[in-house]
């Protein structure tokens, strides 16, 4: 009876032992004592560790509070703990509900945060004067096809008299951004960025006169061949580089992403080039033939060629605005994804530039049965201007005006065919949008 009783107490002891093992308060270590975490994701952490149990150490971060740390995340403590003679100290006040390692940081009210940005996007741009020179043009060759086809059909000729365009207005043009940024507390940021803006536009106008005929005289007749085509090829370049002030108000939505407002002002520094490249051929043949039908022995003939060249190029700066919204997606600690639109106001009304042309010309006429005479003609010319704007009166036959742009060395004075003369104005006012990528370091310390 003795022994089944102390063997009952033995057995009483063992569980109870167990049961203050399994449900044992978290260990305290003594107050003062700092130390560094590891982590498994490369996250330093310095400070005290107020608490252990078996499955998380909780240690006091200096800006973010008593933060609990699953064990399993630690990868080295710095200096090891002696969690079997750790002594009892005074619990430590009251802290914040712990929040897990894993969980995103949110950036401290009262940090500062340096940074830069790399970005690509398209913007859409209204053009200004080079926009409706273009439309112009375009809009002259489609009225000159109109006129000329309705005269020819009522004349009864089987003539082809006509342009051919295939040249389109600028109305988007890609840009790409750098920006350094400062960022102080959760709200509010500075930043200075240089964008690149680029584009070629490309054109092709092509003209041709074709109007074949016979002239029937009392013993012969005579075919005429007459014929000229004219092709132009066409390259535009506009370019314009920024240096933005951007002023940013943030507001946080969640752990993964904000909204934003940027707004500021800028210096734009644009420049403008445009080569044109022309090809004339022309064909002015007469065949004689008796009434029977049989060929002279001889005949006329005129062929003409001519490649002329011109290139044009100007610069002007400027002062712009711009204001838009934006949104950041936190892919970590310090690195996010963004998306913006903005709009930007950007006119420039004060271009200079210069201008050059080079032609080469060959001219060959005569009887078939003589010798030909061959007259050639080259020469080349440049000058030094502003860009203008004017309006060209076709008082001919179309009877209407049409926009035009070319460099000047004196400012043109108005006529009764040119009129609204002023210094060309050029401009990528428009909505613009981007995307990107931001990388970030914080002053406080934390990566």
């Amino acid at each position: 009876m003795r022994k089944r009783f102390f063997l009952g107490v033995a057995l009483l002891a063992i569980i109870a032992g167990f049961a203050v093992m399994s449900f044992a308060e978290p260990q305290l270590q003594p107050p003062g004592q700092k130390h560094k975490l590891t982590l498994v994701n490369g996250t330093i952490m310095e400070g005290e560790i107020v608490a252990i149990t078996a499955k998380t150490i909780s240690i006091r971060d200096a800006s973010l509070g008593v933060i609990a740390i699953a064990r399993e995340n630690i990868l080295k403590i710095e200096p090891p703990l002696d969690e079997e003679t750790g002594a009892a100290a005074t619990p430590p006040p009251p802290a914040p509900t712990p929040r897990y390692a894993d969980q995103p940081y949110a950036p401290a009210n009262n940090g500062i945060k340096l940074g830069f940005s790399l970005s690509g996007g398209l913007g859409m741009i209204n053009g200004g004067d080079f926009n409706q020179n273009i439309r112009d043009w375009n809009s002259y060759y489609n009225d000159y096809n109109s006129y000329w086809a309705d005269y020819w059909d009522a004349a009864g000729r089987d003539y082809t008299d006509k342009y051919t365009a295939d040249w389109k207005e600028m109305k988007s043009i890609p840009n790409f951004k750098g920006e350094v940024f400062a960022r102080f507390g959760k709200n509010f940021g500075v930043g200075i960025g240089v964008e690149f803006i680029k584009k070629t536009n490309p054109g092709t106008v092509s003209y041709r006169w074709d109007a074949p005929r016979r002239y029937t005289y009392s013993w012969y007749y005579a075919d005429i061949t007459d014929k000229w085509d004219w092709t132009q090829d066409i390259s535009q370049v506009l370019s314009v580089v920024p240096i933005t002030l951007n002023l940013y108000y943030y507001l946080p939505i969640s752990n993964k992403g904000e909204v934003y407002v940027n707004v500021g002002p800028g210096y734009y520094m644009g420049s403008i080039k445009g080569d044109y490249n022309t090809v004339y051929t022309g064909v002015y043949d007469w065949a004689y033939y008796y009434t029977s039908g049989t060929p002279f022995s001889y005949g006329y003939q005129d062929h003409y060629s001519e490649d002329y060249k011109s290139h044009f190029e100007g610069t002007c700066n400027t002062l712009g605005f711009h204001f838009g919204l934006g949104f950041n997606f936190n892919l970590g600690n310090n690195i996010a994804l963004f998306g913006e639109a903005l709009y930007r106001l950007a006119n420039f009304k004060d271009w200079s530039g210069s201008g050059d042309e080079d032609w080469n010309s060959t001219e060959t006429y005569g009887w078939t049965d003589e010798s030909f005479t061959t007259l050639k003609d080259s020469g080349t010319d440049s000058w030094k201007g502003d860009y203008w704007y004017y309006e060209v009166y076709i008082k001919d036959y179309i009877t209407q005006y049409y926009g035009r742009y070319d460099i000047f060395e004196n400012e043109p004075k108005e006529s009764s065919t040119w009129k609204n003369i002023r210094p060309a104005e050029f401009n990528i006012n428009g909505i613009s949008f981007r995307v990107g990528v931001k990388i970030f370091f914080d002053l406080n310390g934390r990566r």
